[in-house]
């Protein structure tokens, strides 16, 4: 958005004109890519497991990068159960932009009898 300022000053039996024009960005940087679900199989006994996913890319119409925050990474290790992965992803005028998936982690009931059969 652009915002054009004129002032009109008379001072002294002069007139001076001032125009100054501002560039706000109200536009969110746009998230490539994000990931769909993520399913991964816990061996039967232990917990959790590390999943990993090829990470979303962010753009911004500014040309500067955004800066992303993430409550998990790819990597992380996860517990049986859904969790969700959020990644928010801020231009620098602060506009944001989201991307969630979730994870879920089953155990695989055949390692329970791998082995035994």
């Amino acid at each position: 958005m652009t915002i054009s300022i004129v002032l009109l000053i008379h001072y002294n039996l002069h007139y001076f004109v001032i125009h100054s024009v501002i560039t706000v960005d109200t536009i969110p940087p746009v998230i490539r890519n994000c990931p769909d679900p993520v399913t991964s199989m816990v061996s039967f006994g232990t917990p959790s497991t590390p999943v990993s996913w090829i990470p979303p890319t962010a753009f911004d119409d500014s040309g500067v990068e955004p800066v992303c925050t993430n409550s998990h990474n790819a990597g992380d290790v996860f517990f049986v159960g859904v969790t969700q992965v959020t990644i928010v992803c801020r231009d620098a005028s602060g506009n944001q932009a989201t991307c969630s998936f979730r994870v879920t982690g089953n155990y695989n009931l055949f390692s329970a009898f791998a082995g035994h059969v």
